[in-house]
C-alpha cells in the first residue's frame, strides 16, 4: 500500500479553482494494452479523467463532447522500471500509427486545463478530502500529452501519461474526445524540381535517408598507457587538429583528465592517468560562413568505451553533419531536436484568420555546399495552417543537414497562395520574405557529445 505524499502549499489555490462539469460519461471501446500494464478497472477515476482529457480537447478545438471515460493502464511493482517510460510511449505511439492514427505529441507548457485540480481524483488539498485511489500527483511528476486522429474516420483520442519515478509508478489515461466528419481538402500542388523533396516527418527531416557508410580507418593497435585513434570526416578527410578528452576515474574516486589533438593524418594519442578511463570530450572546429564552428565527434562504434587504461584502447571518431546522436533524448523529447547532429529550426505563428484546412508551406533551400561539402536538397516542410494549440503553432524542424539555407514560408489554400514575411524570435529586425538561415555554435568552449554543435534557429511569421 502507498505511503501518503504530501504537496507544496503553492498548488493549493490551483487546486481550489472553480470546475466546469461535463456531459455524463459513457464507456469506451477498450484498445489493446500497452507492453507490461495492467488494466485500472476504477469507473469513478476513468469518468474523472475523462472530464479532464475532455475539456483539454475542447481548449485544444479538437473534436470533443462525446462523454466517454479514459481508459486507464497502470506499471507499478515489478512491472515498474525507472526509464522505461520512453519505451512505453514510443511502442503505444507505434501501435496507434499503425492502426492509422495520425500521433501528435503536445508540450506540456502548452497545456491550459489543470489536472492538479482535486475534482480529477488525482490531488487532494488536505485530509477532509478522500485520498486518490490509485495516485497521488507531485510536482516531481513527467507529464506528456498526445492527440491521435484516424483520418479516415475522424475519431480523435487525447491522452496523458504520468510518470513517477520516485514513487515507482506510471499511469496512462488516454479518452475516444469526439468524432470530426473527415473534409476533403483541396489537393495541394506537388512539389517538383531538381532536388527538392517533400518533408514526411519535420522532426526529422532526413528520415528515411540511408545514413552514409563510415569510412576506413587506419588499422591502429592497441598500445599498453595509451589511448589512440584517428579522426576522419564522412568523406574519408583526415581531420587535424580535432581535441580528445580522456577522463580517468582511480581508487578513491578521485577524476583526472588528459587532452590530445590529432596530426595532420587525424592519428591521436593520449597518455591517461591510472585508472578506469573514458573518452568524456571530442571535438572539432570547422570553418563555416566566415567563422567556426566547434562540433562534436561520433564514436565509430556508437559507443564511448570504458577501459583500463593499463592494458590501452583505441577510439576512433567521425564527423557528423546530420543523424542520430543521443537516441535516448529523442524518445525523451522528440519535439526538442538535441539528439541530432543536424540543426533544428523553430517556427512558430499566429493563425488567427487562417482556414480551417489551409496548410503553411516552409521551404529551406541550401546556399551552396552543405558543410560535408556534398550538394544539399531543398527541404519543404507543410503544417496544418491552425497549429497545434488554440492561438498559435509552434513546430520544429529537425536534423537539418548543417550547412546555410535560405527560408520562405506562404499559406496554402488548395492552389491559392500568399507569402508569409519572416522574422527572428528575439530581433527588432523588420520581417523579410526570404529570410538567410546561418547556425550559431551552442559553444566555443567545448561541444557537448551525443547532441547537436549548434543552437536552434528559431523564426515567427507573420500574417
Amino acid at each position: 500500500m502507498k505511503k501518503s505524499r504530501s504537496h507544496p502549499t503553492h498548488l493549493i489555490l490551483m487546486w481550489a479553482l472553480a470546475f466546469s462539469a461535463t456531459a455524463p460519461v459513457q464507456s469506451v471501446k477498450a484498445q489493446s494494452a500497452p507492453q507490461g500494464a495492467s488494466r485500472v478497472n476504477d469507473s469513478a477515476l476513468a469518468e474523472k479523467l475523462g472530464s479532464f482529457l475532455q475539456a483539454e480537447a475542447k481548449e485544444r478545438k479538437l473534436p470533443s463532447g462525446s462523454g466517454q471515460a479514459a481508459q486507464l493502464w497502470f506499471w507499478n511493482g515489478a512491472s515498474y522500471k525507472q526509464g522505461r517510460a520512453n519505451f512505453w510511449r514510443s511502442a503505444y505511439r507505434k501501435s496507434l500509427e499503425s492502426a492509422g492514427y495520425s500521433y501528435q505529441e503536445i508540450d506540456y507548457h502548452d497545456i491550459r486545463t489543470n489536472i492538479y485540480l482535486q475534482e480529477y481524483g488525482l490531488t487532494r488539498i488536505d485530509d477532509a478530502f478522500p485520498k486518490p485511489s490509485l495516485i497521488q500527483l507531485e510536482t516531481t511528476d513527467r507529464f506528456n500529452y498526445f492527440s491521435a486522429t484516424q483520418p479516415q474516420t475522424g475519431k480523435t483520442l487525447f491522452g496523458v501519461w504520468v510518470d513517477q519515478s520516485e514513487a515507482g509508478d506510471c499511469l496512462l489515461a488516454v479518452a475516444e474526445v469526439g468524432t470530426k466528419a473527415p473534409t476533403k481538402a483541396a489537393a495541394l500542388p506537388a512539389v517538383g524540381g531538381a532536388n527538392v523533396v517533400l518533408v514526411q516527418d519535420p522532426l526529422n527531416v532526413m528520415k528515411g535517408v540511408t545514413p552514409p557508410k563510415n569510412p576506413a580507418f587506419r588499422a591502429l593497435s592497441r598500445k599498453g598507457g595509451v589511448v589512440r585513434g584517428q579522426v576522419l570526416d564522412m568523406n574519408g578527410k583526415p581531420l587535424s587538429g580535432a581535441t580528445i578528452v580522456v577522463q580517468s576515474s582511480a581508487l578513491g574516486g578521485f577524476r583526472t583528465s588528459a587532452t590530445g589533438t590529432t596530426n595532420a593524418q587525424g592519428i591521436y594519442e593520449v597518455q591517461p592517468p591510472i585508472g578506469i578511463c573514458q573518452v568524456v570530450n571530442a571535438d572539432y572546429r570547422i570553418p563555416y560562413n566566415g567563422g567556426t564552428l566547434l562540433l562534436p565527434l561520433h564514436a565509430v562504434d556508437g559507443q564511448r568505451d570504458n577501459f583500463d587504461s593499463g592494458k590501452g584502447h583505441v577510439e576512433n571518431f567521425v564527423l557528423r553533419t546530420w543523424g542520430t546522436a543521443n537516441p535516448e533524448s529523442l524518445a525523451n523529447y522528440p519535439k526538442g531536436g538535441e539528439g541530432y547532429y543536424g540543426a533544428s529550426i523553430r517556427v512558430q505563428w499566429f493563425h488567427d484568420g487562417f482556414p480551417d484546412d489551409g496548410t503553411v508551406e516552409v521551404t529551406l533551400k541550401p546556399n551552396g555546399p552543405l558543410l560535408d561539402g556534398k550538394p544539399g536538397r531543398t527541404l519543404v516542410v507543410r503544417f496544418p495552417a491552425k497549429g497545434d494549440s488554440v492561438l498559435s503553432a509552434d513546430f520544429n524542424i529537425n536534423n537539418v543537414p548543417l550547412g546555410r539555407y535560405t527560408l520562405t514560408a506562404k499559406l496554402r489554400d488548395g492552389n491559392d497562395e500568399m507569402p508569409m514575411p519572416i522574422g527572428k524570435v528575439f530581433s527588432n529586425d523588420k520581417p523579410v520574405e526570404s529570410l538567410p538561415v546561418v547556425f550559431k555554435p551552442f559553444s566555443q568552449s567545448y561541444a557537448s557529445l551525443e547532441r547537436s554543435g549548434v543552437e536552434q534557429f528559431q523564426v515567427i511569421l507573420k500574417q
